[in-house]
């Protein structure tokens, strides 16, 4: 799951927890969560959900420099159950979506005014720089992909990182924000046949697919996320 968190909940009935050796039905050894789903019934039945919040809930960070940054999540969703033919064949359905915008102050390494332009750190010769060719990649579409985190002339030189020997490396601390997005949905159908009063058939079908951006915990590189996608498919007839 992209968004770290269990989905469908709604769709289940009841849930046993097994903590020791199992039999075969289990899996054998190790911890084991056994889930039933709900299923339908000779009457409609059915619910719907929404769950809200935003940043108005959230506190004020240490690095916060006046509000918290924006966030926003939503889960909503809801089920729906009912026979298809009465006392014998029963559809149960349900769906659950997850929308989440994160943000938070980060610290970026970035290169300073002068390494942009060129003119990097020289300690070989006694010159206090050495000048470079600039890559057009870098000159022409990275850099403006950085837009403002970029330092500029008028940079405070408090942002520059120097060297256990006091030098310039080249490099400045630049704060900004980082944004985190996540957009899952989980879909749930179940097929319930009630063949005699004492043989049953069910089938489920279960998908959830999401898709979200985060960022290298290495290079925190601004405007570069890294794009996640899961897609989970699960079937199952049981007689």
């Amino acid at each position: 799951s992209v968004a770290g968190v269990t989905l469908g909940v709604d769709t289940i009935n009841q849930f046993s927890t097994y903590l020791s050796t199992n039999g075969a039905e289990l899996g054998g050894t190790g911890g084991v969560i056994d889930a039933i789903t709900k299923s339908g019934t000779n009457t409609i039945h059915g619910d719907a959900f929404l769950f809200y919040r935003d940043k108005v809930l959230n506190s004020r960070d240490l690095f916060d420099a006046q509000s918290p940054p924006p966030f926003t999540r939503k889960q909503f969703g809801g089920t729906v159950g009912g026979p298809i033919k009465r006392d014998k064949l029963f559809l149960f359905l349900g769906y659950e979506g997850f929308r989440q915008v994160n943000s938070a102050n980060q610290t970026y390494t970035v290169p300073d005014f002068q390494a942009q332009q060129g003119f990097l750190p020289n300690t070989t010769n006694g010159q206090r720089t050495v000048q470079v060719n600039v890559a057009p990649v870098m000159r022409n579409q990275v850099f403006p992909m950085w837009g403002n985190l970029l330092p500029t002339a008028a940079t405070p030189a408090s942002a520059e990182i120097l060297s256990s020997t006091g030098l310039p490396t080249g490099y400045d601390k630049i704060q900004g924000v980082q944004q985190v997005t996540v957009r899952e949905n989980y879909y749930s159908g179940r097929l319930d046949y009630q063949i005699t009063s004492k043989d049953s058939l069910f089938a489920r079908y279960t998908f959830d697919q999401g898709k979200g951006t985060s960022f290298s915990s290495i290079t925190q590189l601004p405007n570069y996320p890294e794009l996640q996608y899961t897609t989970a498919t699960y079937a199952t007839i049981r007689y």
